[in-house]
């Protein structure tokens, strides 16, 4: 009896005839480089890709943008930020708004770069816009601790950091497999997806992830109660500074009032970070809403799945 002929992964996914596999990229950048590298194209119809909150400006409530835009504003702070934030659209206007209002908006490449402008500038109160995943969170503690060593009383975060778990959770079942973001998972560690995957992992990802890392956040940060964009409030799945260091918290320096935000009810950013639509079926797409005159925030970022689409597609 001859062998049966091995079958190529394209010809096992070709014979299959049910409902195309959903397979979403939890991050953005892999969002960009699937349509940079022309993979999309190369999938077969069995195999649909979407994608999903990966983008941290993307998910960034729109009140966290009218906060912002109060402390520029209203209380005269210096506003440190990195560039993606400062178009993102807030309930009346954007940063870049504000900084046509006579607000000053610095952009930075780190929290660092923040604390070394506060430091430079005593004369001026200084705010870093702290959003981010377990990625980018050690830095802004690691700012902190630093204005905390120099002896600053000029600089503070206005925090938006999230954690990704509560995410995961609130994505099941909007899709059949997860690419997850080994960004996250090298500081977090692969025990976070390990009950959804069991694959092997990189010399970078390792099981436990960065103990240091982990260790500065929980000295310095506790949970909280977050909106994400989309997905609405997710229990404990932000951060906030500890009691400790909240001289460096924002919101409590300068008396901050609760702000709910708006959105541009035009904008479907929501429906794209849930995976229930892509950024082509949004009305507006291309038209009303481009990278030189965003709507939404998935149109500004750099990771965004609608600039992805937008320059891609």
């Amino acid at each position: 009896m001859s062998e049966e002929k091995k079958k190529t992964a394209r010809e096992i996914i070709e014979g299959y005839d049910g409902p195309p596999v959903r397979i979403m990229e939890v991050c953005g950048t892999h969002t960009h480089e699937i349509f940079r590298l022309g993979i999309r194209k190369l999938l077969p119809k069995q195999v649909e890709l979407i994608s999903g909150p990966g983008c941290p400006v993307c998910v960034t409530q729109v009140g966290f943008i009218d906060e912002a835009v109060y402390l520029a504003l209203e209380c005269g702070v210096t506003i440190c930020t990195f560039g993606d934030l400062v178009r993102v659209p807030g309930t009346e206007m954007s940063l870049a708004g504000a900084r046509e209002k006579g607000a000053k908006v610095r952009i930075v490449y780190s929290p660092v770069d923040a604390e070394q402008y506060a430091k430079d500038h005593p004369e001026e109160q200084v705010v870093f816009l702290a959003v981010g995943f377990e990625t980018t969170t050690p830095a802004s503690c690691l700012a902190v601790r630093k204005a905390s060593e120099d002896g600053l009383t000029n600089f503070a975060l206005l925090v938006a950091n999230k954690t990704m778990p509560g995410a995961y959770a609130a994505l099941k079942g909007s899709a059949d497999v997860f690419l997850y973001p080994g960004h996250v998972n090298a500081i977090t560690g692969t025990e976070l997806c390990e009950s959804l995957v069991d694959e092997g992992v990189s010399g970078v990802v390792t099981r436990e992830g960065s103990r240091e890392a982990q260790k500065l956040v929980a000295d310095m940060m506790e949970n909280c109660d977050t909106e994400w964009r989309g997905l609405g409030i997710i229990p404990n799945s932000g951060l906030r500074l500890k009691k400790e260091w909240e001289a460096y918290d924002a919101r409590k320096k300068f008396h901050v009032p609760e702000m709910k935000g708006r959105s541009n009810p035009a904008c479907r950013c929501g429906d794209v970070l849930q995976g229930k639509c892509k950024p082509s079926d949004c009305k507006v797409f291309g038209k009303g809403c481009t990278p030189q005159h965003p709507i939404g925030a998935c149109m500004v970022s750099n990771e965004g799945a609608c600039s992805a689409y937008y320059q891609y597609s």
